[in-house]
Order: structure tokens, then C-alpha cells, then sequence
């Protein structure tokens, strides 16, 4: 007997006489996991996984509704305008959104997210620093490229303009503090060196700082931050 069954029940297996638009039966609304993703482990939990059959939409992961007010104003002079990669026909299909919208869409998704929040929905904190970095590895070695949209050559490719000139590539990289702590910070990607395999530009403050990062570490604009993450 369930809970619903037993609140109109009274007596030794008597039905309580009572006319059906008096029992209300609500509907159990089921949260959002505390952290991680349908069927992969909580961080920190061993053992314990989540086990839903709940789809989440693209809406759950907005951290910030206003994020995309004159989003399109935000776009700066001298910096690389670099859409994301869809799988969409440039001819339109009945009945699907055309192409420049599934792109426009993307592009406003994608500002909303944040990785810092991301990876601390993942357990991965980077602003509590590292005690010891004799015990720990570098991530390099074990970085899986499978699920990357693009080549180097290919991102640094949309930096270059007509006329000959280029503009640089807009992302997202770490920057590591001497204390060991690190934080997320806006980087401004010029070239790519294929024999260390790493991405060399600016981080993008007044001070224009140098900055080479490797592609475990740089989180272009472009692409989708919860893949990256």
C-alpha cells in the first residue's frame, strides 16, 4: 500500500467513503542533483553515483540571466569574431531553426556558462592551490583531445583577416598565481606552437600580459564549455 492509499483508509481494511475530488494525490517534483551527471559519480562520493532518467535542459545551466544583454554590442574592434561549430546545413530544412539561429543560439549559451562553476560542480577546485606539487602530475599527458571541435591550426586560422592582418583569439585560460592558486581569466590567443604543443598570446588586461597555455588549460569562446570541463 502506498502513501497515497493509506491516507484514505481508516478502520480494519475499511475504504474511508469519501468522494474522489477530495483526494488530492500531488506529484513528486524531483531536484537537480547536488553535483556531476546523470549516471556518472558525485565527486568525493566513492561508490555513489546519480541515477536519473531526467533530461536537463540548456536553461539549468544559465548562471546568469542578464548575461547576454547587448550581447552583440559587447563585440570588440581588433579581436576575432569566431562562431561556434554546429552541425547545421546552410540550407534552411522545413521545419528546423536555419543555421545562423542554432549559431546565434550557441554563441549566447555558451557566454552564460561559467567554467570555474562548472568544474566546481565537477569537485575541481582551483582556487584552494596546491599544498604539495610534488604529489601531484601533470594533467598534460592525460589530456584526451577526442571531444575537441577543432584543430590548433584551424582555431588560429580564424584570426586571419583578407587584408593580410590578424586578430587575435578570445578565450578563457588558467592563470596559475606563485601561491599556487589559480583562477580563470580572459586571454587573447595568437599563435599556436606545435612543438609544445601549446597556445601563445595575452591575457586580456591593461597590462597585457604574456601568456602560453597549454590546450588542457584554454577554453576558447567558441566552444561549448561544458564539454570542455
Amino acid at each position: 500500500m502506498n502513501r497515497a492509499q493509506s491516507e484514505i483508509r481508516i478502520g480494519i481494511g475499511k475504504p474511508l467513503k469519501t468522494k474522489q475530488s477530495e483526494v488530492t494525490i500531488k506529484k513528486n517534483n524531483f531536484m537537480r542533483p547536488p553535483s556531476g551527471r546523470p549516471g556518472r559519480p558525485i565527486s568525493g562520493k566513492t561508490g555513489l553515483t546519480i541515477a536519473t532518467k531526467h533530461t536537463y535542459s540548456a536553461k539549468e545551466y544559465f548562471r546568469d540571466p542578464s548575461v547576454n544583454e547587448g550581447f552583440y554590442s559587447k563585440k570588440r574592434e581588433g579581436v576575432a569574431d569566431v562562431d561556434p561549430k554546429v552541425m547545421e546545413p546552410f540550407v534552411p530544412i522545413p521545419g528546423r531553426p536555419p543555421r545562423r539561429v542554432v549559431i546565434d543560439r550557441q554563441r549566447k549559451l555558451f557566454a552564460s556558462l561559467n567554467i570555474e562553476e562548472l568544474l566546481l560542480e565537477l569537485g575541481i577546485d582551483y582556487r584552494s592551490g596546491i599544498k604539495n606539487p610534488a604529489e601531484w602530475l601533470p594533467l598534460e599527458p592525460f589530456d584526451d583531445t577526442e571531444y575537441d571541435c577543432r584543430m590548433p591550426e584551424e582555431w588560429i586560422s580564424f584570426g586571419e583577416t583578407e587584408d593580410g592582418e590578424f586578430y587575435p583569439i578570445p578565450g578563457k585560460g588558467l592563470k596559475v598565481l606563485p601561491n599556487g592558486t589559480g583562477t580563470w581569466e580572459d586571454i587573447l590567443v595568437d599563435k599556436y606552437d606545435a612543438e609544445s604543443k601549446s597556445y601563445i598570446g595575452n591575457w586580456d588586461t591593461d597590462c597585457f600580459e604574456p601568456a602560453r597555455l597549454t590546450r588542457i588549460n584554454l577554453l576558447f569562446n567558441a566552444e561549448d564549455p561544458r564539454i570542455f570541463a
